[in-house]
C-alpha cells in the first residue's frame, strides 16, 4: 500500500447552513455505510483506487461488480469520450443504442427486443409492469433475500427490515418464499393459480448469502409460469457477467423477460429489460394502447458507447 498526498476533505464536516450533513448520515448510498466514517475515492485505475487519505488500495468491489474491466479501462474511456464530444444526450434516438442492443441480443439469443433504463432498479420495475400489463394480474412471486434493487416490490423480497415505508397494498401483492422452496412455489400457484403476473428470480440471491438457486427451483418456476399464464422474469443485473449467455444460459432456462445492468454500461448508469417479442410489443409506441415508458437519460450515447466497448 502506497500513499499519495492526502486531499483535505472530511465528509463529517460538510454541513449545510442549518447544521445537517449535506448527505443523510454523510452517505449518498446506504450500501456504502460500514459503521465508521468512510474514505472518499479520489481516482481509480485498473484494480486499484486511491482515497482522500492518499492510500493506494486494491478494489475488491469494483462498484459491486459493475467494473468487470477495472477502473478507467482505456478502450472504454476512449469510447465514452468520443461519444461525449459528439453530444451527451439527445431528445432523438441515437445510433449507438442500436449497436448496443444488437450486441446484447447476440448474447441472449432466445430474446428478441431490449428497452433501456438508467439502473437495474428501473429495469426490474419495467419488467414487472410489462408482466402485469401482459397478464392483467398484480401478484408477484419472489425469493426471500433476493436483491432486485430498491423499488417497492423489490424491497419486499428483503423481508421486514426493508419494508418500512412500502405501501401495504404492494406488500400484499408479493408472495415471498424461501430460496429454493419448490414445494412452496407449487403450493402458491395451487392456491391461487390466476393471481400471479410473474415469478421474479434472482439466480444468486444477494441478501441470502449468494446461495445459488437450485436447478429444480428454476425448472419448476419455468414450468409453473408456462402452465398458469404467468411470466418468468430472471434478474441478471448481477449474474450476467458469469457466462456468455448469462447465468440463465448456464442453467439452460429461457425467461420471458430478463433484466440486466451493471457490466453492460461500461461504468455508466444503465439498466435494460430484454424479452420475447410477443411480450415486449406492449412497449411499441406505435400501438394505441402502448405502455408509456420513457426516461430522459435512458440509452444516452455515452452509456451506449461505453457499454458497447465493455
Amino acid at each position: 500500500m502506497s500513499r499519495e498526498p492526502a486531499v483535505e476533505t472530511d465528509q463529517r464536516l460538510r454541513v449545510g447552513r442549518r447544521g445537517y450533513p449535506l448527505l443523510p448520515g454523510g452517505f449518498g448510498r446506504s450500501t456504502l455505510y460500514m459503521g465508521a466514517p468512510s474514505p472518499l475515492a479520489v481516482r481509480g485505475e485498473g484494480h486499484r483506487i486511491w482515497d482522500d487519505q492518499g492510500r493506494e488500495l486494491i478494489d475488491a468491489s469494483n462498484n459491486f461488480t459493475t467494473l468487470i474491466h477495472g477502473h478507467a479501462h482505456p478502450e472504454i474511456t476512449e469510447a465514452a469520450e468520443r461519444a461525449l464530444r459528439d453530444g451527451a444526450c439527445f431528445g432523438l434516438p441515437n445510433a449507438l443504442e442500436w449497436e448496443h442492443a444488437e450486441l446484447m441480443l447476440e448474447r441472449l439469443p432466445t430474446l428478441d427486443q431490449v428497452r433501456y433504463a438508467c439502473s437495474g432498479t428501473e429495469a426490474v420495475m419495467s419488467a414487472l409492469r410489462i408482466a402485469r400489463a401482459a397478464t392483467g394480474r398484480d401478484g408477484v412471486v419472489v425469493a426471500l433475500g433476493a436483491y432486485h434493487g430498491t423499488s417497492e416490490v423489490a424491497l419486499v423480497a428483503g423481508g421486514e427490515k426493508y419494508t418500512r415505508g412500502v405501501a401495504r397494498s404492494v406488500i400484499d401483492d408479493v408472495a415471498v418464499l424461501p430460496v429454493n422452496d419448490v414445494d412452496g412455489l407449487r403450493a402458491a400457484f395451487a392456491r391461487e393459480p390466476e393471481r400471479y403476473a410473474a415469478i421474479l428470480v434472482d439466480l444468486l440471491p444477494n441478501r441470502a448469502g449468494l446461495v445459488p438457486v437450485s436447478r429444480a427451483f428454476v425448472e419448476a418456476a419455468r414450468e409453473l409460469a408456462t402452465r398458469h399464464g404467468a411470466l418468468l422474469i430472471i434478474d441478471e443485473v448481477i449474474s450476467l457477467r458469469l457466462g456468455p449467455h448469462g447465468l440463465s444460459g448456464t442453467y439452460g432456462v429461457e425467461p420471458d423477460l430478463l433484466t440486466a445492468g451493471k457490466i453492460i454500461g461500461g461504468g455508466f448508469p444503465i439498466g435494460a429489460v430484454l424479452g420475447r417479442g410477443e411480450v415486449m410489443r406492449d412497449l411499441d409506441p406505435r400501438s394505441p394502447d402502448a405502455l408509456p415508458h420513457s426516461g430522459t437519460f435512458w440509452a444516452n450515447p455515452i452509456t451506449m458507447a461505453a457499454g458497447a466497448a465493455a
